[in-house]
């Protein structure tokens, strides 16, 4: 009887390591444009299908080369708290050295247009860019004449498919 206990124990323990083993082996490196891969994306907002979280579909020039210590990077992607509960709006946070800083998009409805296009911070410098029926407002005080044409030209896309930068499936 003793016998057969500790067998069970043993069972569970190695039961238990098999399956901490299996889910590590599920992880995917978010990679290094962003600190979510496509999948987490996906999830951690399914909610909002019919308002999807916009992202740039490519990456600025000189982003991918190996000597830059972030060329791109997605950092995070909050709601905006005055719009939390129906998730129709959108901050996210991009960090870039070949851009030369950091910028915050929000992304609300065209419909819901604000006077403090970047937040509670006024007075901050701001491209504005419409999507479809949906405005993106890029917010940084780093803004710099690349900077500048790089947001003012890329696409934004909400099909995660599109998006080469992005890790995951």
């Amino acid at each position: 009887m003793t016998i057969r206990a500790v067998s069970a124990r043993r069972r569970l323990v190695i039961a238990a390591i098999a399956l901490s083993v299996s889910a590590c082996s599920d992880y995917v490196d978010p990679g290094k444009h962003s600190a979510f891969t496509r999948e987490q994306l996906r999830s951690n907002w399914r909610g909002a299908e019919r308002f999807p979280l916009l992202v740039p579909a490519r990456l600025p020039a000189g982003a991918e080369d190996p000597a830059a210590e972030v060329g791109f990077s997605l950092s995070n992607v909050v709601t905006d708290p005055v719009r939390h509960p129906s998730r129709r709006s959108w901050v996210s946070y991009y960090d870039s050295d070949v851009l030369g800083g950091s910028f915050r998009i929000f992304q609300r409805p065209a419909d819901q247009a604000r006077q403090e296009p970047c937040g509670p911070v006024a007075g901050l410098p701001f491209v504005q860019r419409r999507v479809g029926d949906v405005v993106l407002t890029i917010c940084s005080s780093d803004f710099s004449s690349g900077s500048r044409e790089y947001w003012d030209s890329v696409t934004f896309t909400g099909d995660l498919e599109e998006v080469g930068w992005l890790e995951g499936e």
